[in-house]
């Protein structure tokens, strides 16, 4: 998400580069990357874990976005994202090659589930639980840990070439064909 999200605003800020250059505007986009925040947890694992994330592998400061935003308000001549009429301060994470998964491996785990009455509280423990267990297990910090429920209709579900809903009807009638 991060990767369109920071790429939309590199795009929205081309254009109105071009729409404002005619008028003497300056446009320009900071893009933070890997910064330590209150946002962060400041726990050896996690700052450990960001560290990882970028290829110098330090963590920028609050200060450092000040210093780009002083830097470029100050210019008569920077305008846009980056390239050679602006900059980029975010570590050079997004112009990097992908992660290592030797390095910084970020769980994703899927749960799929048919549409039959899952409560929000039995999500909840199981996305605990799955956390817990790859924190257990592989030693993957909950911070890198992804967990997805997926409800699946009972017509979208099948198994020895029935569908969940015609295999719960015959086990409501008694049926076992």
């Amino acid at each position: 998400m991060l990767f369109r999200i920071k790429g939309g605003l590199n795009h929205a800020t081309r254009g109105l580069v071009l729409e404002l250059a005619p008028y003497n505007v300056k446009v320009n986009a900071v893009a933070p990357g890997i910064f330590n925040t209150p946002l962060h947890n400041q726990d050896e694992g996690t700052q450990t874990f960001l560290k990882a994330l970028s290829p110098s592998g330090t963590i920028g400061n609050p200060k450092d976005v000040v210093d780009a935003e002083l830097y470029l308000t100050d210019s008569s001549f920077t305008s846009g994202p980056r390239g050679g009429s602006g900059r980029r301060f975010d570590g050079r994470y997004l112009v990097t090659q992908p992660l290592s998964l030797e390095n910084t491996t970020m769980p994703y785990v899927n749960i799929r589930v048919t549409k039959e009455g899952v409560t929000a509280e039995q999500k909840l423990a199981l996305i605990e639980g799955a956390t817990e267990l790859l924190f257990q297990v592989l030693g993957k910090p909950p911070i890198s840990t992804f967990v997805v429920i997926d409800e699946v209709e009972t017509d979208n579900w099948g198994w020895q070439g029935k569908t969940m809903t015609t295999i719960r009807k015959e086990q409501k009638n008694g049926s076992e064909e």
